[in-house]
């Protein structure tokens, strides 16, 4: 489609934008080291990485079916199911570490914050929610376009009063 409008004025997909530039900037497929997050975000990097060894182990063990609510795993191209993952382990996080306290499993842990985690899913989900938004199979939204742009513009703005960073 970008080939044959080469030569018209073409408006990107605005939720295709935002999933470019997040799926980059989590982007797990990438050697360690070559990692965005590792590179400049490492306890990010490192807490994602826990949460996702986590969630294997949990699957992998059968013990998904100890916990109320199921864990899910992130599928590496797709931003958005890091924040499902995420959330999934934070709602079961006490269920979880009986488990592995149980279970003597705590190096699972390693790495794991569950402050970096909740901020994380805090920082992501206006993100989701506008994709999801703008995705909007049977009502137009390039009304929402701007306004959306400048409400993620807003959220990204750094509060040194009430945020930390995170190295």
């Amino acid at each position: 489609m970008i080939a044959a409008l080469k030569d018209c004025n073409r408006l990107p997909c605005n939720a295709h934008l935002i999933a470019t530039v997040l799926r980059n900037t989590f982007d797990f497929n990438k050697e360690q080291k070559k990692s965005f997050l590792f590179q400049n975000a490492k306890e990010v990097y490192l807490c994602i990485e826990a949460c996702k060894r986590i969630v294997v182990y949990i699957k992998r063990s059968g013990r998904n079916l100890k916990l109320a609510r199921t864990v899910k795993l992130m599928c590496d191209t797709r931003w958005n199911t890091l924040v499902n993952m995420l959330e999934s382990v934070l709602a079961s996080l006490p269920e979880i570490l009986d488990l592995l306290i149980k279970n003597n499993e705590t190096s699972k842990l390693e790495g794991w914050n569950a402050e970096i985690a909740t901020e994380l899913v805090n920082f992501l989900v206006p993100f989701r929610t506008v994709s999801v938004e703008l995705q909007a199979k049977k009502t137009p939204t390039i009304n929402v376009v701007l306004i959306r742009y400048h409400d993620l513009l807003k959220h990204c703005v750094v509060d040194s009063d009430k945020d930390h960073q995170v190295s």
